[in-house]
């Protein structure tokens, strides 16, 4: 898969009737450490095609004097449309009901009212503030199925690709998560997240599927299956999902409990922890990516490991909701991935929320 620059980014340094358009920073990170004296071309399309240090191709690039060069941040756990609630989750004055509460009020009253050109400006605006983050790609943990105030979609699949087209209008690499939502805290899922059925979402995830692929370059656009939770979704339909993706070779993700009676609730479903469980079935492996995760135990961490599975931590939304954060560095010393998202976007900046995740590493170990 080529490593891409925005290809507005590139139209803006080729020169007119050129094939490629080149650059030459102070540094260029090129894996572990960073060299001077780099060029790099990419086409008009935005793939990078070589680098050079030839004196010709030095002397031809547009000179970034007093700049970095680095690879494009991924973004792993966006909820695009979720910008739309940024300054509006934070309770003002002493709230009984809490962080959660009060997100979970805004969130309903404002996503509500998305139709689907809504949902086109709100994810261009996000995706936007991404690539100007630094941010070239971008895992899209979609779950507006339905229509405003949970009306029943007329064409089930059209705010997905809204959002997809939003992310290739502006220019980054997507992964559509497709969410499964089958069930909600003791009864039927929220009206506008909720799937129709384990079929209907499955048909969904194909179609999507067939559409990207037929609309988009295979590395530019893309679709991975999403169950929301084993809360959100039955052990039984969580593994068809699973098994429908490991057929499909596409990406899974799925939030891992935060909290101790997420965990506790999970425990008492499945008969062990979630991890666990999910292992049995074999679930886990190098396409998962587990988000949130707080509730870990070493056994957890150690599977998690031995598959090369990720974790994905979200600093600045995790802290904006008063929840924990896994145990990143024992993850990555049992071998396991760990990624970053901006989840709700409060903040869309993934050096801020590293510096976060360490300042907590830090305390925590005192």
């Amino acid at each position: 898969m080529a490593p891409t620059v925005p290809a507005a980014v590139v139209q803006a340094g080729v020169p007119h009737g050129a094939r490629e358009g080149g650059w030459l920073p102070d540094c260029v990170f090129t894996g572990d450490k960073f060299e001077s004296g780099l060029a790099f071309f990419a086409d008009s399309l935005g793939r990078i095609t070589r680098f050079s240090r030839e004196p010709a191709d030095l002397a031809s690039a547009r000179r970034l004097a007093g700049q970095v060069a680095l690879p494009g941040l991924v973004n792993t756990h966006s909820h695009a449309v979720l910008r739309v609630l940024r300054g509006r989750t934070e309770p003002r004055g002493r709230s009984e009901a809490g962080p959660g509460a009060a997100w979970r009020q805004a969130h309903d009253h404002a996503l509500d009212r998305l139709g689907a050109e809504e949902v086109f400006d709100v994810a261009r605006q996000a995706f936007m503030e991404m690539l100007l983050a630094g941010i070239t790609c971008v895992g899209e943990f979609h779950y507006l199925h339905q229509g405003p105030a949970g009306s029943p979609a007329v064409d089930p699949g059209r705010m997905s690709r809204e959002v997809m087209r939003a992310a290739h209008d502006v220019g980054l690499r997507i992964a559509l998560l497709h969410v499964a939502h089958l069930r909600g805290e003791g009864g039927p899922a929220p009206a506008r997240s909720a799937s129709a059925g384990l079929d209907g979402y499955l048909k969904d995830l194909s179609g999507l599927q067939a559409w990207a692929e037929r609309e988009y370059p295979a590395d530019e656009v893309w679709v991975g299956a999403a169950p929301q939770s084993l809360a959100a979704v039955p052990p039984d339909a969580f593994k068809a999902i699973a098994l429908h993706a490991r057929a499909q070779r596409l990406r899974l993700h799925t939030h891992l409990p935060a909290t101790a009676a997420e965990q506790a609730a999970a425990v008492a479903e499945c008969g062990r922890p979630p991890v666990a469980f999910l292992a049995d079935q074999g679930i886990i492996d190098k396409r998962f990516t587990a988000v949130d995760a707080a509730q870990l135990g070493d056994d957890e961490i150690r599977l998690l490991g031995t598959a090369r599975a990720a974790v994905c931590v979200c600093p600045g939304a995790s802290q904006g909701l008063a929840l924990p954060l896994a145990a990143v560095d024992r993850l990555l010393a049992a071998g396991a991935g760990v990624a970053w998202g901006s989840d709700t976007h409060a903040r869309i900046d993934a050096f801020e929320d590293a510096r976060l995740l360490e300042h907590g590493l830090r305390s925590a170990r005192q």
